[in-house]
């Protein structure tokens, strides 16, 4: 398995995990069936953050982005999101995502907070982020619908200072 720059050809890929049942239910946004959603995506974190993706024989099983903040008072700061392809879960591919983007944001980019948001009842997620220095920080109630039922979205943050 090898860890790189997501691509705009690896889009098909990563659409597809998207649309995944497993996968769609753990993600807080909205997945599309239309690939130029993910095209566009692709293009945008370019300019606004980075993505990698894991790759095991020739196919994209995962996918790792940073989204930086917007805000000039926020500038010191990323939101991070990972999926991985349902088959291949459970093999520590979304580990070695994490740790490629978190080594970029710590190393290269120099960011100082990294945030994420997770739903709290996927507990091997938030397992994984604890051991990589996030903490819960916040819950938000009823905040998602997943199986048609409500449910609680946990906020997560990392301080570089914190984990050093």
């Amino acid at each position: 398995m090898i860890i790189r720059d997501a691509r705009i050809e690896d889009a098909e890929s990563i659409s597809a995990i998207r649309r995944q049942k497993d996968a769609r239910e753990t993600l807080l946004v909205l997945t599309s069936e239309r690939l130029e959603v993910t095209v566009d995506f692709l293009k945008k974190i370019k300019e606004q953050g980075r993505a990698f993706v894991a790759e095991d024989e020739g196919k994209v099983v995962g996918l790792c982005a940073l989204a930086f903040s917007r805000s000039l008072r926020r500038g010191h700061s990323a939101e991070l999101a990972v999926m991985v392809d349902t088959d291949s879960q459970r093999h520590g591919i979304a580990n070695a995502l994490m740790k490629k983007a978190l080594a970029v944001a710590d190393n290269d980019l120099k960011l100082h907070r990294l945030e994420l948001s997770v739903i709290t009842d996927n507990k091997p997620a938030i397992s994984l982020y604890e051991k990589l220095g996030f903490k819960i920080e916040a819950t938000k109630k009823s905040s998602c619908i997943k199986g048609g039922c409500f449910t609680d979205e946990y906020l997560m943050g990392r301080v570089r200072e914190e984990v050093e």
